[in-house]
């Protein structure tokens, strides 16, 4: 889990309030059609449900954001943290960063 400190609250923040994990309800909507940069959607075979149930308006969004480097990925055979499929997850990530030709 990632924490960071909000500027408008110096108090700590957890990407936990953010996220489509296992039991946690959604306190903003993805930001994704508002970002020019490109974005990597990376989820497993084997997620969470919601993320899983989620994925088709995450594609959406990130759709309209216009970046044509942008990409949605489901790793075969990955679960939620990539257990055991770690070397995936680096491969994946390698070769989309591989693509932005930076």
């Amino acid at each position: 889990m990632l924490a960071r400190v909000n500027a408008e609250s110096p108090s700590i923040s957890t990407t936990a309030d953010r996220a489509t994990d296992y039991q946690q309800p959604m306190q903003r909507p993805f930001p994704f059609a508002s970002l020019t940069v490109p974005v990597l959607d990376l989820y497993g075979e084997y997620d969470y449900p919601a993320v899983h149930r989620m994925a088709p308006e995450r594609l959406h969004l990130i759709q309209q954001g216009g970046n044509p480097l942008s990409q949605q990925v489901m790793v075969a055979g990955a679960d939620h943290y990539f257990t055991g499929t770690s070397d995936q997850l680096i491969e994946q990530i390698s070769d989309w960063l591989d693509s932005l030709s930076w």
